[in-house]
């Protein structure tokens, strides 16, 4: 028997050192390699025997054999495919050993380094072991490596090597076509404990469990190997069957198992897409969070997310977050594409156009899908939206190119209706039959009749607060409420970010109630309190110089009366463009930095207290900071010394 010894060169003796020790980032990696790499070389045979009906020879069935040795520490991968020849084992063994150089060796250190090194886009091929590395991955688990192949027409080989530089070859008496690859598990890091029947059943469900070729094990009987063997891995996944091959329930199933949700989704989108991407994907929209997701996501929303990523039928990244948009990660889904370039250790990808059409297309699906469902399923939709509202508001803000129609999907409680509305049942309620084009409400705005609504018709008002119930006992409401003019009252900190993001829908722009500037009711009437209000202002100059110089201008812009509270004492109101003191809340919840904002204080002259102090024309300091207090309070819900307020407050009442 003839043995040779030979020497790795520089370049591939790296190589294995990087696969080892820096380019997988976990070692259960190696089975799915060893497995693609089988599966490749089955491919192979399959189409060389399309060429050559007697190709296949008496091994006609293609798969592949994983045997454990759990005395002797091993773990064998045997396979049916087109084999190498002594030539093809030196020259080809991982495809680097062929076409290695050194820049390439130094190219993947500074992978291992940087970890997610963008390169530039590869052209793709049919098989997935593209960069022949795979196969070195052995040695993250193995303190020796052996391989017995033999191709038609060739006589068999055997190969081995400890990974330390040298490797050698022998003639082998192995007959049929094929490779076997031995793993002589190594007593560190635990690699030993790979030689388990259960652990090998789990890895090749997890990463290869839709291999094309059946992938055999013994069976095993009270956890004891049987002669007797059992396909392991389906082979044909769900998604790459065709829709009307697949029931309801196989549907159900799958997302049961992938999500660990006890109920079924939603909605399910199966899609199919061939041109000039080509992929395929099965996108499930939950009903409600499952515990699992509810715990996953109770610890904040820095936790991993991602559709798992198929290449080949290979599963190369559990949560691939390139091909999912952060405020979609409540969506759960299998992406399977050939098109996708991938990195030498098939867990990074990298980037390129296709992963970008991959997205929008997905993307695009789910909007389409959830505003289906707002309008047919109304009840499940409103039990979906109490779950994921915070989701579609992330949306809003962050996708441009959709905000409008994702806008359409989101729930606001209306102050006329008492319920949750859309914004396009809010137009609807408010004018019946809402103008189609902006035209129609600029011919509107010029009807100079003095009995003409005026321009604040046009317009979707909203007020913030910390909750709904607050909201609504907001003295800015009460002219709203005098003219029966709607308001979506919003109470949640994220609506401060979507009014900032979304300031107009379907050409009607969104109005803050609270801004100065509103004046609801007929233009005459508006005009005539307009002249008594400056009328009152002019008079009492005095009293609202007062209030400024008591409360301080580094906090008051302006102090002005107002006759649209109602009953209501006084209110401050925030400049346009300035944050509101709801968004200085997120922000400062958000450890951000927020600048001083001047406000205005507007004061209703009506007031019994107010009046009766006009009437002293005299400053009463202790009832003008009371003025600023109360008013700061129904914005803020606190005061920094609530216990003055309180003594100020029993003091006057006391008088």
């Amino acid at each position: 028997m003839t043995k040779e010894t030979f020497q790795f060169d520089a370049d591939v003796a790296q190589l294995i050192q990087l696969v080892t020790h820096s380019i997988y980032s976990n070692t259960d990696i190696f089975l799915r390699e060893l497995i693609s790499n089988a599966n490749d070389a089955c491919q192979k045979a399959r189409l060389l025997s399309l060429q050559d009906t007697t190709y296949l020879g008496d091994e006609t069935n293609l798969e592949i054999k994983i045997d454990v040795d759990t005395e002797e520490k091993t773990v064998t991968i045997t396979d049916t495919g087109i084999g190498m020849s002594r030539e093809e084992v030196i020259e080809h063994i991982g495809t680097i050993a062929k076409s290695g150089t050194k820049a390439f060796v130094e190219n993947l250190k500074k992978q291992a380094a940087e970890k997610k090194k963008k390169e530039e886009n590869n052209e793709s091929t049919d098989l997935i072991g593209q960069f022949g590395i795979g196969f070195y991955s052995a040695f993250m688990v193995a303190k020796k490596v052996e391989l017995i192949t033999k191709a038609n027409g060739h006589d068999a080989v055997h190969w081995s090597s400890t990974g330390d530089g040298n490797y050698e070859i022998t003639d082998s008496d192995k007959t049929t076509r094929g490779t076997t690859v031995i793993l002589h598990l190594s007593d560190q890091d635990d690699n030993e404990a790979y030689a388990d029947h259960h652990r090998l059943r789990w890895l090749i469900k997890q990463h290869s469990n839709y291999v094309p070729v059946p992938i055999t094990m013994k069976k095993l009987e009270n956890s004891k190997p049987i002669e007797e063997r059992e396909t392991i891995n389906e082979m044909k996944s769900l998604w790459t069957k065709r829709k009307s091959e697949i029931k309801t329930s196989e549907y159900e199933e799958f997302y049961k198992a992938l999500t660990y949700n006890q109920e079924g989704p939603f909605d399910t989108i199966h899609i199919d897409i061939e041109g000039t991407i080509n992929f395929k994907a099965l996108l499930f929209i939950p009903k409600s969070p499952s515990m699992f997701e509810s715990m996953m996501w109770g610890g904040g929303d820095d936790k991993e997310y991602g559709p798992s990523l198929y290449v080949q039928n290979v599963l190369i990244m559990e949560k691939a977050k390139e091909l999912l948009p952060v405020w979609l990660r409540f969506i759960q889904w299998v992406v399977e594409t050939p098109d996708l370039s991938l990195n030498v250790s098939r867990e990074i990808l990298q980037s390129n156009t296709v992963l970008a059409k991959i997205q929008k297309t997905l993307v695009k699906e789910v909007l389409k899908s959830l505003t289906y469902l707002a309008k047919t399923e109304q009840d499940g939709y409103a039990w979906f939206y109490d779950h994921y509202a915070r989701y579609l508001k992330e949306w809003v803000y962050y996708d441009g190119e959709n905000k409008e129609t994702i806008a359409s999907l989101l729930r606001y409680h209306s102050l006329l209706e008492n319920k949750a509305v859309t914004l396009d049942e809010y137009m609807t309620n408010q004018w019946l039959e809402p103008k189609k084009e902006k035209e129609a409400s600029e011919d509107e705005k010029k009807d100079t009749d003095a009995d003409t609504p005026t321009t604040e018709t046009w317009n979707i008002f909203y007020l913030t607060g910390k909750s709904v119930v607050e909201i609504e006992q907001s003295p800015y409401l009460e002219q709203f409420k005098t003219h029966k003019k709607d308001v979506l009252l919003m109470g949640d900190p994220l609506d401060e970010y979507i009014t900032q993001s979304l300031t107009s829908y379907k050409w009607i722009d969104l109005k803050n109630a609270s801004s100065p500037d509103i004046h609801l009711g007929d233009k005459k009437d508006i005009e005539k309190q307009k002249k008594e209000t400056e009328k009152q202002e002019k008079e009492h100059k005095w009293f609202l110089d007062a209030i400024i110089t008591h409360i301080w201008d580094t906090v008051l812009e302006k102090a002005e009366f107002t006759q649209k509270i109602g009953n209501n004492l006084a209110v401050l109101v925030t400049p346009e463009w300035q944050p509101s003191p709801q968004m200085e809340r997120v922000m400062k919840a958000m450890g951000q930095t927020v600048p001083p904002v001047k406000r205005i204080i507007q004061i209703n002259p009506s007031h019994p207290l107010v009046a009766s102090e006009l009437n002293n024309k005299e400053p009463n300091t202790e009832l003008l900071q009371y003025l600023y207090e109360q008013a700061f309070l129904i914005e803020w819900g606190e005061l920094e010394d609530m216990a003055g307020f309180i003594k100020r407050v029993n003091h006057m009442i006391s008088k």
